[in-house]
Order: C-alpha cells, then sequence, then structure tokens
C-alpha cells in the first residue's frame, strides 16, 4: 500500500475528533449563556429563543457527519478496489508462473518421450539384417537399405514400365513395394514402425520447435533410409496417414533426387512435404 494511504485513516480521526470538540464546545457555550447568565427561568425562554438559530448549527453538523460517513466509505471502497487489484495481479502471476512450468514439464516430457524412441530407432537400425538368398551374402545394419531400395527398384522397373496416370503410378509402387517388403517384413517391419511413432509425436505435439525435432529425425537417416521411407510411404497403404505426415511436416526437404525411380514421382506428394 502507497503512503498516501496508510496516512488517510489518521487524518479521518482527527477530523472526527476535531468534529466532536467543536459539538462540545459550542454546546457548552450554549449552556453556559443560556443558564449561568439568565437565571430567571423567564428571561431564559426569551434568551433562548435568540438562540434557535443553534439547532440549525447542530443540523448542520449532523449533516457534515454524514458527509463524513460517505467520504469514509468512499475511502474505504478506493481501498478494497486497490487490494482487489493487487490480488487480481497476484492471481494472474501466479497463473502465469503455472503455466510456464506446465510448459517446461510438458517439453521435458517431450524431449524424454522423443529421445527414447530415437534411442530404439538407432537399435533396430544396428539389429536389422536383410536376409539374402545365400546366407554369406546377407547383410546388416544401415547397408540392409541398399538392398530393400534395390529390391523396390528391380520390382518396379519389371512390373509396370509405362503407368499412364497417377492413381496407376500409385498402383505401380504399392505393388513394386509390396514385392520386395512382404519377404523381409520382419526385417524392416519394426523400423517403419518406430519411424512412424517419431514423426506422429512430433506432428502431433503443441511445442514450439517443430521443425528442430524434426531436422534432427531426419539427420538420422541415411540417403538410402530416406529413398525407402519415401517408396514406403506411398507404396505401403495402411500408412498413408505417414505421408500426411511428412507433407505437413517437410520430412523429404533434404531427399536426394537420384534416388527417385522416375522423376515424375516427386508429383505424388504436394510440394510442402519438399518444404
Amino acid at each position: 500500500m502507497t503512503p498516501t494511504s496508510s496516512t488517510e485513516p489518521r487524518d479521518s480521526n482527527r477530523l472526527l475528533a476535531v468534529l466532536i470538540v467543536l459539538v462540545l464546545v459550542a454546546f457548552a457555550c450554549y449552556w453556559f449563556l443560556l443558564v449561568a447568565l439568565e437565571p430567571a427561568p423567564d428571561r431564559r425562554a426569551v434568551f433562548g429563543d435568540m438562540f434557535g438559530g443553534l439547532s440549525a448549527l447542530f443540523t448542520a453538523l449532523a449533516f457534515s457527519g454524514v458527509i463524513y460517513t460517505s467520504v469514509l466509505q468512499r475511502r474505504e471502497l478506493e481501498l478494497q478496489r486497490d487490494q482487489l487489484s493487487q490480488t487480481r495481479e497476484e492471481l494472474a502471476g501466479q497463473r502465469r508462473e503455472l503455466e510456464r512450468q506446465n510448459a517446461v514439464a510438458r517439453s521435458q516430457l517431450f524431449d524424454g518421450t522423443f529421445f527414447n524412441l530415437m534411442r530404439i530407432h538407432h537399435q533396430i537400425v544396428s539389429d536389422i539384417a536383410y536376409t539374402a538368398p545365400s546366407p554369406a551374402a546377407s547383410i546388416a545394419g544401415r547397408a540392409a537399405f541398399d538392398m530393400l531400395f534395390t529390391d523396390i527398384l528391380n520390382n518396379y522397373d519389371r512390373t509396370s514400365p509405362h503407368p499412364s496416370s497417377k492413381e496407376q503410378e500409385l498402383d505401380a509402387i504399392a505393388a513394386a513395394y509390396s514385392n520386395a517388403f512382404s519377404g523381409h517384413q520382419h526385417d524392416f517391419e519394426h523400423y517403419f514402425k518406430n519411424l512412424y511413432q517419431i514423426f506422429r509425436l512430433i506432428d502431433e505435439s503443441a511445442i514450439e520447435n517443430r521443425e528442430q525435432y524434426i531436422s534432427y529425425a531426419c539427420a538420422q537417416l541415411s540417403s538410402r533410409e530416406l529413398a525407402c521411407l519415401f517408396y514406403h510411404c506411398l507404396g505401403f497403404r495402411p500408412h498413408s496417414i505417414f505421408k500426411a505426415i511428412a507433407e505437413r511436416n517437410g520430412i523429404f526437404s533434404d531427399f536426394p533426387r537420384s534416388y527417385l525411380l522416375k522423376a515424375r514421382h516427386l508429383d505424388l506428394y504436394s510440394a510442402s512435404a519438399f518444404a
């Protein structure tokens, strides 16, 4: 509370005390003039009539008391308004602090989930083993995506050389991807499911720096992984939502064009997928 507000009660008390003293002094003077100076009763009546205006003084003093009471009430209301304003400011500050703490907690929870999924991603990649017809030719780790992409390319060239529409193109890619993926589903299924969860987590979150997490996740993928993911989103129809996530978040902004089976396949995504 301000110093001016703290002195107002003392000023009000002084004013009240002065008014009481004035009333008592006026009453004492009236009594002295009426009784002490005019002992005869008949003279008192005449003398008292001369001071009939004193009643007007008391009336004025009573009216002053009413005004004084109104002033006190107004000041009290002002003090209450100030206190309410201070209370609202304190509550607003507490609400902002609570929102900040909640935002920090959400960010920490998101970071914990995101980086745990990324740790699992790296573990899955290191455990992948592409099963070739000859055991001696089996390939593990990131190199397995070279073999998967080669299978997709061979199946596409063999089954659908000249699609005439986007729907036929998508059907051709789906057939080529299905043929390549079906024989090695147990090798790559877990990989794509976990990758889907990573990008879905970012896509559905309310974090402000979403692009930073998208960039970090994409930076963990090799060029061949991006190429396989590119055709996975097009060819694996149950995961068509993955394609929508890619378009909303620019997942293929660093996609190497040299890995396209056909240049026209860029048109199967909206431009935002490469933004």
